[in-house]
């Protein structure tokens, strides 16, 4: 029996839990109810936790007081053009005959 070198790969996949994880999956399983409560639970156990304050509502009243620059930020491409009126005119410069572009592969 001769000894030889020989190199061998294995290749494996495994799943680690990690603490992150094993949060996560708790932390999805809540209801609304229970997320709130454990979301306070943590706030006040952790000194370093701040609660954010709700910015959903004060978004909505600064959309009314908004400047016309940020209002054209936030709407899609779509509704800026067809705002300006040129969307008539874009939409024929972009329609175009693609009847004879592909071959339909009759070549027999």
């Amino acid at each position: 029996m001769a000894l030889a070198p020989r190199l061998e790969f294995r290749q494996s996949q495994q799943l680690v839990m990690t603490p992150q994880l094993q949060q996560a999956i708790k932390l999805l399983q809540l209801s609304n109810l229970e997320l709130s409560d454990y979301v306070e639970e943590q706030l006040q156990e952790n000194p370093l936790l701040e609660r954010q304050t709700d910015d959903v509502d004060e978004r909505a009243e600064a959309g009314e007081r908004e400047s016309p620059q940020i209002a054209d930020e936030t709407r899609d491409s779509a509704d800026v053009v067809q705002d300006s009126g040129d969307f008539e005119r874009q939409l024929e410069a972009a329609d175009s005959d693609y009847a004879n572009v592909w071959d339909d592969g009759g070549g027999g």
